[in-house]
């Protein structure tokens, strides 16, 4: 008898044991730092949205077309490209297609004030690719791209000058052997301007590339010069190493906060938060499925986090992820339909989604309304200030600004 007690005590200790390393490695997946998140709540839910669009009420909004396609014809029949709407400022490129690549030529750059309607137009005189730029101070802080035939290298600059494009000065420089380039953010409350950037150090032997070698940078802009925040380098040739995934939707700075998905040996992806104030990290999603899932956006809102992801197998099949920053509630919807999200505001989201925009609450982790507008007439790009107010492209080049209520 004393021997079944003593298997007995042993069978409900072992599985006290397993109980507790299932809710240690949830909390672990799902938010890593010093918080006590031991009462953290995780409502998961699937939803179809080809069946719930049809339910969905419709939200008001005021929608006016911009003069910027008009504005731009005056300096050429080129293709224009929206960069950013940040405090009511859509910058904007306008693109020649003479190399018929991905680099393609810059004639100039845009910036249009969705407020006062005030254009502005800076024509780049210098026949290179203008990738990504920001007016600051009467200056514009550019990136320009180039690739070098030869090599088949793609050879960038991040580089100051006045608003000619002239008295330059170089910040920095590298090139890559992918078109993995670098980006420009801009933070809405503090104003000042990060940049994400990749420089590959690449050897040959015998004309047979033996080592590629990229360093990856996220530095923030003080006097001109770029202090790196985080630094990680990736072996190509072995896949080893450290690298960002996907920076043009998943490298974010909002108020003091950056967010970032790092890739671990191509096999171990995790989203990171580092707070620029206290200079500490926390980890709050791992993606365990990177074969099947990829982390496709990343947002920081004014109370939480906001994560999206793609399946890798069918296109339609996606997950919304918001974690809460106090760690109490994360929400999981599954949803197929869900496409490109931009923030609007208050923590609430607009999705394309099928044939229609919804209105996703983040906090809620439900879809809320409609807007009257169908996806099949602007492009997928849509681009919100945060502040309740987006802009949409159509299928003939000009520009939207619709207002939601």
């Amino acid at each position: 008898m004393k021997k079944c007690k003593n298997i007995l005590l042993y069978f409900v200790a072992l599985i006290t044991i397993l109980i507790i390393i299932i809710l240690l490695a949830v909390r672990f997946i799902f938010w890593r730092d010093d918080t006590d998140n031991s009462d953290t709540v995780i409502n998961e839910v699937t939803v179809d949205y080809y069946d719930l669009e049809d339910k969905l009420e419709l939200k008001g909004s005021s929608i006016y077309k911009t003069d910027i396609q008009q504005e731009l014809e005056k300096y050429g029949n080129y293709s224009s490209s929206v960069l950013r709407f940040q405090n009511n400022l859509i910058y904007g490129n306008y693109l020649s297609k003479e190399l018929m690549n991905i680099v393609m030529l810059t004639k100039g750059v845009w910036i249009y004030d969705v407020i006062s309607k005030d254009f502005d137009y800076y024509e780049y005189p210098d026949g290179y690719r203008i990738w990504d730029f920001y007016v600051l101070n009467d200056y514009i802080y550019y990136i320009k791209l180039e690739l070098d035939f030869e090599s088949d290298l793609y050879m960038w600059e991040f580089i100051k000058s006045d608003l000619n494009f002239e008295n330059k000065i170089n910040i920095e420089s590298g090139c890559v052997k992918s078109p993995d380039f670098p980006k420009l953010e801009v933070d809405d409350v503090t104003g000042k301007v990060y940049v994400y950037f990749v420089s590959d150090d690449i050897r040959y032997n015998d004309d047979i590339l033996v080592s590629n070698v990229g360093e990856f940078k996220i530095c923030v802009l003080e006097n001109d010069e770029l202090i790196p925040l985080v630094t990680n380098k990736y072996d190509y040739t072995n896949d080893t190493g450290v690298y960002l995934f996907n920076t043009a939707n998943t490298f974010k700075v909002y108020n003091n906060e950056l967010i970032y998905y790092e890739n671990i040996n191509n096999n171990i992806g995790t989203v990171k938060v580092l707070d620029l104030l206290t200079d500490k990290t926390k980890i709050i999603y791992d993606n365990i499925d990177v074969n099947d899932w990829n982390v496709t956006e990343l947002f920081v809102g004014n109370d939480l986090y906001y994560l999206t992801l793609l399946s890798k197998d069918d296109k339609n099949n996606g997950k919304i992820i918001s974690v809460l920053k106090d760690g109490s509630v994360i929400n999981i919807v599954n949803s197929k339909g869900s496409k490109k999200s931009s923030i609007l505001s208050n923590d609430y989201f607009v999705i394309a989604s099928h044939d229609t925009f919804a209105i996703f609450s983040a906090r809620n982790g439900s879809y809320k309304y409609k807007l009257g507008l169908d996806t099949n007439d602007y492009m997928e790009n849509t681009l919100s200030d945060g502040d309740n107010t987006v802009i949409f492209k159509d299928r003939d080049g000009d520009y939207y600004v619709v207002t939601i209520n």
